[in-house]
């Protein structure tokens, strides 16, 4: 799994840089959940994908 670390703007802006972009198929407009690893880290999850993990068991709809 590969990672980026992204900085968050004073205004809650996070831009995503475009080899993320190329690497995920994300697109201008999708929509985009925050997940909490409960590490300090977070991860992002385009919405079509997320019903498909909580389907699958992979991560639980408690997280949303």
């Amino acid at each position: 799994m590969k990672s980026w670390i992204l900085t968050v703007k004073e205004d809650g802006i996070v831009e995503l840089p475009e080899d993320l972009l190329k690497e995920t198929g994300w697109q201008c407009r999708d929509t985009l959940h925050w997940i909490d690893n409960k590490d300090g880290s977070w991860t992002l999850i385009k919405e079509e994908d997320l019903t498909n993990f909580i389907k699958k068991g992979i991560i639980s709809n408690e997280q949303n």
